[in-house]
């Protein structure tokens, strides 16, 4: 197996480790106990991060590697495809740690109860960010595929506008082509003409020669 392939497995196993550890943590916010004290490791949610912090961290620097040592198209956009994933999952992973911290805080501040409340806000306030960004995501996918779509018109017309310049050249010199076959055509006439009489002096002076 090469190094490329390899590249590719650590960072679909690192995918995974990824995919579950969030999920972990996503558990632990809608679970989280407000009379957990810290142990010698910490909260949970705290050894958690620590481990994700770790693999998205082996996951861009897998992901840079393959995209420095891609031989082809596809794997660029394979490690594209990995660098693209990885901004994901952090961005993710950002959220739920503020959702934490901010839970953490507000049951420090106020009590559990009240946290709820403020939370649950919270939460809907990053709901809606999230379908927010993710709306602007699709514009901003939309507006660049139209603009490839202009980029491929403005092309086209190029290509037509040079055909069309052609097409005018050729006709410009087509009177020219009418008078060269014109010239050819006459010539071909006084060469006809010029055999034809010599064929008739020859067939004169034939008889002349048997009649005497």
């Amino acid at each position: 197996m090469g190094i490329m392939e390899e590249l590719k497995k650590q960072a679909r196993e690192t995918e995974r480790e990824i995919d579950q550890k969030l999920e972990d943590l996503e558990k632990l916010n809608t679970n989280i106990d407000p009379e957990c004290t810290e142990t010698e490791e910490g909260r949970p949610e705290e050894r958690l991060k620590s481990s994700i912090t770790r693999l998205l961290s082996q996951l861009k620097k897998t992901a840079t590697e393959m995209q420095e040592i891609s031989s082809s198209k596809l794997d660029q956009t394979m490690s594209s495809q990995y660098l693209s994933s990885h901004e994901s999952y952090n961005k993710r992973f950002i959220e739920i740690r503020k959702v934490i911290e901010y839970k953490r805080w507000q049951q420090e501040l106020m009590g559990n109860q009240q946290a709820e409340g403020e939370m649950q806000k919270v939460e809907n306030l990053l709901r809606e960010g999230r379908s927010l960004d993710n709306s602007l995501e699709m514009g901003q996918s939309v507006i660049k595929t139209a603009s490839e779509v202009f980029k491929s018109l403005a092309y086209q017309k190029t290509r037509l506008m040079a055909s069309q310049d052609k097409l005018v050249r050729f006709a410009e010199t087509i009177p020219g082509i009418n008078t060269l076959l014109s010239r050819i055509s006459r010539r071909k006439r006084f060469n006809a003409i010029v055999i034809g009489l010599a064929i008739a002096i020859c067939g004169c002076i034939t008889l002349l020669y048997v009649a005497f």
